[in-house]
């Protein structure tokens, strides 16, 4: 039997002997299943788990993602055979089983991948732990909804794909020579907002003891999808006629005939230009679902899930960077972009009750004062835009996390690490003499991609991969960051709403100040605490 094959509980598998790129000897499996095939009558539906097998499967080779648009490749990738783990460990066998982190991509939950082309390992595994990362299903093949409880599609598949591959790993990570009893769940925008879903839902209750929230949480404004009859206009999209459109049965049957590249293509011109405006990112995201199941992952308000939320009695570490809004730099640049806004549209949805025009004028004299709105506005609508879809958002998950997790550490960082070689997402999206981090900056830290070259050993950048990557270990082993190899010592839980502190990470030095958005946050809670419709 080849030393590199393991018994999972589903079957065997054989893995492949690699090196990261500082010389690493590891080894890898990939494309481990852990659900059917969501095809035909189970397109749409919750995960089935997969059936056992008995040969040896060969894992050497990463899977195919999940359909989406790609931005890169402007085309649809993927296909539904894509319900994939991958499993990176230095040692099958330990002498005493090692702590798991498992990842969770983001990409607004339309897009992204597992994929080691952006989410290499090599850096995490310097440290004594064993990483898992997995595909879910995107889009409206992963989030369609239907309110007919017969059909059973009450949407969050893709949610439901998460818990699955979270419970195999949990039943299977010992024979990987992983600890399922020391599991940390991170992610990233949308994976950062997934994880704190399996924070709150009942379904993902222990299948992980601490959580890293990285630029997403459920209170962010993008988080839920509100329900705007998506699965009728999906259908109407593709072509489906009067007929097929009065009923869920009927829609249902349209969708399941389509092929999956046109499902793609359609999910990606739904919205409608006002809904543009008001800067609705995506058709098809996580739901309240619209009835109660046995296998239901979210059935009432996020927000007022906090206080009974399992997660609220885990550690946590959160935080986002430094310059989240950077991620729209391009547009706002534009001229007649700037000139032409109206700040009505900047107004959360969930504000937009009684004379919630006022929430637009508060917002232009806070952001811009009685200026004329212009290009010399842009870094003031950067932070606008940051602040409103992330930043008020990791906010309000702290205040919760003060008020029901009082003697729970939560632990605060904010990413200011700015590099001309390894900024990738501030290299694509804004111009290098934009000040701060861009949204997601902070992943080029802790994983290996293809968007660049790894830091020379001898390099800033080096140095700063190696604090973080010993704080986010250093957590997922004990709970808490500080340590000797980070030589952070004195980054304490939050404790007081009124003077948060965070761990502030620059390219040269990590210390400990007072969080600098904390003026804009407490205009932002006021607007909330004077408008929030529920």
């Amino acid at each position: 039997m080849s030393p590199l094959t393991v018994h999972t509980k589903s079957g065997p598998i054989k893995g492949i002997k690699k090196k990261t790129c500082y010389g690493d000897e590891y080894i890898s499996f990939q494309k481990i299943p852990y659900a059917q095939n969501p095809v035909n009558s189970l397109r749409f539906r919750a995960p089935i788990p997969h059936e056992p097998w008995k040969e040896t499967l060969d894992c050497s080779s990463e899977g195919p993602v999940a359909f989406s648009w790609n931005n890169y490749v402007h085309s649809v990738v993927g296909n539904e055979n894509c319900l994939h783990i991958n499993i990176f460990t230095r040692n099958i066998h330990p002498k005493h089983l090692l702590p798991v982190m498992v990842y969770i991509h983001g990409g607004a939950f339309m897009r992204g991948s597992s994929s080691i082309l952006i989410y290499g390992p090599d850096y995490l595994l310097q440290k004594n732990i064993v990483f898992a990362s997995f595909n879910y299903r995107l889009g409206a093949l992963g989030f369609l909804s239907l309110k007919n409880p017969e059909l059973n599609i009450p949407g969050n598949a893709g949610l439901k794909d998460q818990n699955l591959a979270l419970k195999w790993i949990k039943d299977n990570i010992t024979q990987f020579g992983g600890d399922p009893e020391n599991i940390t769940l991170f992610g990233e925008s949308a994976g950062g907002a997934s994880v704190h879903f399996h924070m709150i839902s009942p379904l993902s209750k222990n299948l992980f003891s601490r959580a890293i929230l990285m630029s997403g949480c459920v209170y962010n404004n993008w988080a839920v999808v509100p329900d705007k009859n998506w699965a009728y206009r999906l259908a109407e999209k593709l072509g489906a006629d009067n007929e097929v459109l009065k009923s869920d049965t009927a829609i249902l049957n349209f969708l399941e005939t389509i092929e999956g590249e046109k499902i793609v293509i359609a999910q990606e011109k739904i919205l409608t230009e006002e809904e543009k405006l008001d800067q609705f990112m995506a058709a098809f995201g996580p739901i309240i679902e619209p009835y109660s199941q046995k296998d239901s992952f979210i059935t009432s308000d996020v927000v007022q899930l906090g206080e009974s939320a399992w997660g609220k009695n885990i550690p946590i570490l959160i935080g986002g960077c430094s310059n989240e809004g950077l991620l729209w730099f391009k547009e706002i640049k534009d001229e007649t972009f700037v000139k032409h806004q109206n700040l009505e549209h900047f107004v959360p949805l969930e504000l937009r009750t009684g004379d919630w025009l006022k929430v637009a004028s508060t917002l232009k004299y806070f952001y811009f004062k009685d200026k004329e709105l212009n290009i010399e506005c842009k870094e003031m609508f950067v932070t606008l835009m940051g602040d409103r879809n992330f930043w008020h958002g990791f906010y309000r998950a702290l205040l919760a996390r003060l008020q029901y997790s009082k003697n729970i550490p939560t632990y605060l960082y904010r990413f200011d690490i700015v590099s001309p070689s390894l900024n990738h997402h501030k290299l694509m999206f804004a111009d290098e003499s934009a000040p701060g981090a861009c949204h997601a900056d902070d992943k080029s830290y802790l994983f290996k991609t293809a968007m660049g070259r790894a830091p020379d050993t001898n390099s800033k950048e080096y140095q700063a991969m190696q604090k973080m990557v010993s704080l986010f270990t250093k957590f997922a082993i004990t709970g808490d960051p500080n340590g000797n190899e980070s030589g952070i010592k004195n980054w304490m839980p939050i404790k007081d709403e009124n003077n948060l502190e965070c761990l502030n990470m620059k390219i040269d030095h990590f210390e400990v100040i007072p969080l600098p958005e904390m003026e804009r946050m407490k205009i932002w809670n006021q607007i909330y605490e004077n408008f929030k419709s529920f």
